[in-house]
């Protein structure tokens, strides 16, 4: 029943990738090519959206789901959750001030429902074990210029989202601007605005502050819309940050049900989260090009619904999930291709 996919941890690469593209362009005016390459892979190194290719594994412990359905008791019980994820970040070329670039990613969810109740005599609920996987593919146009004597980025995207058993597709389009107020040194202070068709986004239309800061020359502080966050490097290899932001998960649903005494079940529908996710998370670089991830914390669910394909609002299934211990585990790769031309 669930396929994962990114949400608005789409918004979330989509800020930070703005962002390292922001920065890219000014050192390229000041910087060989070989200190710049450096620079990238220190960047990459502090924001993971930035990162080539990315393999990790999720696992989210058992907690309680209470289900609603048209605004009536479904059924209640327990439920965990575990989720692979592959993506890789793809530059395409760089024109000017303009750059394209894609990623491509396959992810895997499976849930296990045990401890069912089920309240609804007509739709019976029992304990089952549902995997689904997803194929998802996206293209990032980005332009860095100027407004009003600041550095500015603009970025369109759209992403597809493929179901592989039953051919569902789904597209997701949005849009960003992130302007550069002020900037020194050792901080930097960004008002951005970003439009999505994301279900999981809480609003189409979402403006939001960037602040990044340096607490010492070993701890940065970042704020923006995915969450908070403190970082603290030990030594050059190694690094330990406690974070505080949003995630999700997307997926399409196909059911081959009629109506119910008036109960209308939609045959194809979208389910989507919406996760607060608080923790500590240590990273190692094993090689020049190579990081090891572990993330352990806390995941509450701000919202879980399942709503008909082609609507945006109205869910006509709520589900209240109780708060739950995550541990994610993962391998990633520090840009190593720089596309196919400039």
């Amino acid at each position: 029943m669930i396929k994962k996919t990114s949400l608005l941890i789409v918004l979330q690469l989509v800020v930070l990738y703005a962002f390292g593209q922001q920065a890219q362009e000014d050192y390229r005016k000041h910087m060989m090519d070989s200190i710049k390459e450096a620079y990238i892979d220190e960047l990459a190194f502090k924001t993971p959206a930035m990162r080539q290719l990315i393999f990790s594994t999720e696992y989210l412990g058992s907690g309680d789901i209470s289900s609603k359905l048209n605004g009536d008791p479904f059924f209640d019980g327990t439920t965990q959750t575990t989720r692979y994820f592959v993506n890789m970040n793809i530059p395409i070329t760089h024109i000017g001030k303009n750059s394209i670039s894609g990623s491509i990613g396959v992810s895997h969810q499976r849930i296990s429902m045990s401890e069912i109740e089920s309240y609804n005599s007509d739709i019976q609920v029992h304990d089952m074990d549902i995997e689904k996987t997803v194929l998802n593919g996206s293209l990032r146009l980005t332009r860095v210029d100027s407004l009003f004597n600041r550095p500015i980025v603009y970025m369109v995207y759209t992403t597809g989202l493929i179901d592989p058993e039953t051919s569902q597709i789904k597209l997701l389009v949005g849009g960003l601007g992130l302007l550069t107020l002020r900037k020194t040194q050792k901080s930097a202070l960004s008002l951005g605005l970003v439009l999505t068709t994301d279900p999981t986004s809480p609003l189409p239309v979402i403006p939001f502050i960037t602040y990044e800061t340096k607490l010492s020359p070993t701890t940065d502080l970042s704020l923006g819309i995915s969450g908070v966050g403190v970082r603290k490097m030990l030594g050059k290899k190694a690094s330990i940050a406690f974070s505080n932001g949003l995630g999700g998960s997307l997926m399409l649903l196909q059911y081959d049900m009629p109506s119910f005494d008036g109960l209308y079940f939609p045959k194809k529908s979208t389910y989507s989260t919406l996760e607060l996710k608080s923790g500590l998370t240590f990273e190692y670089l094993i090689t020049k090009k190579t990081i090891f991830t572990l993330n352990t914390g806390a995941t509450y669910f701000a919202a879980s619904n399942t709503i008909e394909q082609g609507k945006a609002s109205d869910p006509f299934i709520k589900n209240k999930l109780g708060i739950v211990p995550f541990a994610q585990v993962g391998v990633s790769f520090l840009p190593f291709w720089k596309g196919f031309g400039k």
